[in-house]
Order: C-alpha cells, then structure tokens, then sequence
C-alpha cells in the first residue's frame, strides 16, 4: 500500500526543536535529565499553570522530567478507546523522520514493506522504539513506550496535555517503520501517562502482565534429562504461600505454593525474568548455579559444571557433587545429580 499521506498542517516548531535538539540527543541529555533542570521546569511551572496540588502529584511519579514534568502525570482511570483525530502525527513522523537521518544504524533502507516509501525495514528495534519516544521528548511532547503493549511493545504513548493522549503503534508485526495516519491506534480521555505504579510491581516493558506474582519463596531443583555426556539439571521458581494467587492464574487444585505462571502462559518468562533477577555471573535472566565449593558454573566445565547454552535456569553438570541455584533474592535449592 502506498505510503500514507503527512497532515497539511504545520509543524515547524518540531522541525527547528529537533534541528536545535540534536547535540543534546547525541550527549544523552534527555536520557540524564539533571537535577536543575527539573527544578527550573518546577519552577516555571508553577509561576504559570500548575496549581500547588498538581506540582505535589508530579513528585510521586519516578523520574518524571522535562516536557513530561511540564504537562505532569497522567490518570490510572483514563477512558481509552476514545472517538476523535489524532493530534500529534506530525510529531511522531518528525521523530521517525530525524532516526531515518542521524541514526541510519537503526534501518536496512534496502528493504521497504511498500515501493517508493520511506517504510524502512527496522534492524534495531529497541534502538528505533527507544528513539522515537527519546525524540518527542526533546521536541516538547510526553512520550513513552506503552508498558501494557504485551507481547509485542511496540507503540508510542505520546501527549502535550492532560486533556487527552494518544497511543502510535509505529513498528509492523514483521518489523517494518509504520507511520502516518495509519500508525494511530488509541486516544485516552484524560491522559492515562504516566502514572504512578504501585509498589513492587514489574518496571514498564517487563512484559509480565497482571495479576503481578509476589517474591520467589522456593526454588524447586530437580534431575531433568541425564546423558552419557552430561545431566541436565532444572530449577523452578516458586511463590507462596499464597492460595488466592495460584487460584487467580489458573490452579483449580487449591495449592498454596505454585510456579509464578501456568505452563504455557505467554508472558511466564517475563515474570520469571522479573521475580528470579539474574545471575551473578552471566548476568542473563535465571538464578546463579554453583558447585559444592561455591564455584560459579561457567565456561568451560572445569569444575564439573556449565550453565545451559540457551536456558539459565538449567545446567549441564559432568560431575559428582551438590549444585546450587540462587535467586537474586537469596532463595536457593540444592540438588545432587548422582553421577
């Protein structure tokens, strides 16, 4: 399909901001707000706009700065779904536009999802979804990737009022730019960014979707596969002992105790990612597998052990002895492989 067509119109704010803006991006100014800034947005705010209350409400959302502390916080009891245009596509456009130039790293330009566009195929995802929200930001629009956008995380939550946000979806299921009028997929009333999230939940972009699994408790460490070579040992992370959770992921056996997701739920990787943290020495997502003696499981299998090529919460061991699995948290569980 034909690349969709720019709003007449004008947008030369975002174009001279973003020409202005560039050395900032480069030195990673919107991505280490200093501290005077945010005070002298603070300030400004509430010489002009901003009531005593609202300046209050800007301070329980982390790390709230630069045009998202000048509009403030969004409401967790936003309406989305809303009728009306959208407002900020130039803006988005403008963003992807300035990554197409300065950050050609980020696209394959010899691949195109439409002849004669600019739809570039997208080699860096993160890097791309990360630009385009780091650009609106230094143009003068709130923006954010959607952290309820799961699996697949790729939209753009964009506002420059209170009154209403907009959601942009500017990436394709098979990883092509998306943009224009067609990247347009929700409008929040008031606008539902940020907010602030409770207290021990995922960070945004976890993937790890409601209801949130408490702390790991139990680790469950077992024999999985044994071979000529080598036994493949497997750790399970537990939380409980809490009945009402289990029940509300799908456990209808009245356990107390239960992996933090059912077998097959899309997102039980990310909330094992998120609750396990990750090891001390692969720094991948899982626990830190040790021998007997303490020694870390990696490499070469010099002292019996090696953590599995793909899955952190596996190991490979050739040896007799304990092994141990840890989680970020300090549980733990040991398991002895009988070779």
């Amino acid at each position: 399909m034909p690349e969709p067509a720019r709003s007449s119109r004008a947008w030369p704010r975002a174009v001279a901001a973003i020409i202005t803006a560039i050395a900032a991006l480069s030195c990673g100014g919107e991505n280490n707000p200093a501290a005077p800034r945010g005070a002298q947005a603070a300030a400004t705010s509430s010489q002009t706009a901003a009531s005593t209350d609202s300046m209050a409400s800007l301070q329980t959302v982390p790390g709230l700065s630069g045009a998202c502390y000048r509009v403030g916080p969004g409401s967790a009891n936003a309406a989305c779904g809303q009728a009306g245009s959208p407002q900020l596509v130039d803006e988005v456009d403008t963003a992807i536009d300035w990554l197409v130039q300065n950050r050609p790293q980020l696209f394959d330009k010899t691949q195109v999802s439409a002849p004669n566009t600019t739809l570039y195929k997208v080699v860096d995802t993160e890097g791309y979804l990360d630009g385009v929200a780091q650009v609106l930001r230094v143009i003068g629009v709130c923006a954010q990737r959607d952290p309820k956008d799961f699996p697949a995380y790729q939209r753009i939550l964009a506002k420059t009022t209170n009154e209403a946000s907009e959601a942009y979806d500017v990436l394709t299921s098979d990883g092509y730019v998306r943009r224009g009028n067609g990247s347009f997929v929700d409008l929040c009333r008031p606008a539902s960014f940020p907010v602030q999230r409770p207290p021990d939940t995922p960070p945004p972009g976890s993937g790890c979707g409601t209801p949130y699994p408490p702390r790991v408790t139990r680790i469950v460490c077992t024999v999985h596969l044994r071979s000529p070579e080598y036994d493949t040992l497997d750790s399970t992370p537990l939380v409980g002992p809490d009945g009402a959770y289990c029940a509300a992921i799908g456990y209808t056996d009245g356990r107390s105790w239960c992996p933090v997701r059912m077998p097959g739920a899309p997102d039980r990787v990310a909330c094992e990612t998120w609750r396990i943290g990750t090891a001390i020495d692969t720094r991948r997502p899982g626990p830190t597998w040790t021998k007997g003696d303490n020694t870390y499981c990696t490499g070469l299998q010099s002292n019996g052990c090696q953590n599995s090529p793909d899955n952190q919460f596996q190991l490979r061991v050739s040896a007799g002895g304990p092994s141990k699995a840890t989680a970020a948290n300090g549980v733990s569980c040991t398991v002895t492989s009988g070779r």
